[in-house]
């Protein structure tokens, strides 16, 4: 999570987050290297507030299975002074972001569910095919839910976006049901959130970032910036990866990450089978 004097930027996990985190800290970096000496004084004493902090949190988003403190910080960790800023996040297709997912392999590194589980289910692991990984992340949600008492139809994406962008959604994923993922009840819950597209993530960050001040000349950082912490692609064609469970997969259970997009203004239509 990054806080600026102007907004917040909440980092959805595989969505070029690295890179706009980046490129942020580059831009306040330069205009704090203008200051004054007497300011950039004050605030080193905390005489006076940064332009920018970084923020490292508990990893809320991730039940049963311990993970480290991140950046990934969530909506309802944001301290409540600065809730009244804009907030924002970068939304990324959520069909290329489930084969990114299964490419880039942290699952296979940190296993989201049991070593027993995995011995039984998944002997071959970490060698899955992608509907085996489909599997495996229908589990992982039984996981997250499993104080629930009847089954709902919600995919990873979908309770990823409720623990970063909802403002209770420990409650929100206690009571959740299949009706309320196909209503519109969700929008009192979820926070005012802005997303920026990944696919144009350069020019979507310098529109946003021109509304506060940052000028044409300063934003060229955002064009000269590489690229940071991409996941290669393994495959020469990503797409040749799906199956039709892998987008039937999508279309169902994660309705609820393409519905509030949808809402959003954002729209992702179903990939054709190469």
């Amino acid at each position: 999570m990054i806080i600026t004097d102007q907004f917040v930027m909440l980092n959805l996990p595989k969505t070029g987050s690295s890179f706009a985190r980046k490129a942020i800290k580059l831009l306040y970096k330069n205009r704090f290297d203008k200051l004054t000496l007497s300011r950039k004084l004050t605030i080193k004493l905390k005489l006076s507030k940064p332009l920018l902090c970084e923020y490292i949190l508990p990893n809320i988003r991730i039940k049963g299975v311990k993970r480290h403190p991140d950046h990934h910080g969530t909506y309802c960790q944001i301290p409540e002074k600065h809730k009244q800023k804009k907030i924002f996040s970068i939304a990324r297709n959520p069909y290329d972001r489930l084969l990114s997912a299964y490419e880039f392999k942290g699952w296979a590194r940190n296993p989201p569910i049991s070593e027993e589980l995995i011995a039984k289910l998944f002997p071959q692991f970490p060698e899955l095919s992608l509907n085996e990984f489909l599997e495996m992340s229908r589990m992982t949600v039984k996981q997250e839910l499993r104080d629930r008492t009847q089954h709902v139809c919600i995919g990873p994406q979908s309770v990823q976006f409720i623990f970063m962008f909802f403002k209770n959604p420990e409650n929100v994923l206690k009571n959740i049901t299949d009706c309320y993922i196909d209503s519109d009840e969700y929008l009192k819950d979820m926070a005012n959130i802005t997303f920026l597209r990944q696919e144009y993530l350069r020019e979507d960050m310098k529109s946003f970032l021109q509304k506060y001040g940052f000028n044409q000349h300063e934003l060229r950082i955002v064009d000269e910036l590489g690229v940071i912490n991409e996941t290669k692609n393994k495959s020469e064609n990503r797409n040749a990866l799906l199956t039709p469970e892998a987008i039937d997969y999508i279309n169902i259970e994660e309705r609820f990450v393409l519905k509030i997009l949808r809402q959003k203004g954002i729209e992702y239509s179903s990939p054709k089978i190469v």
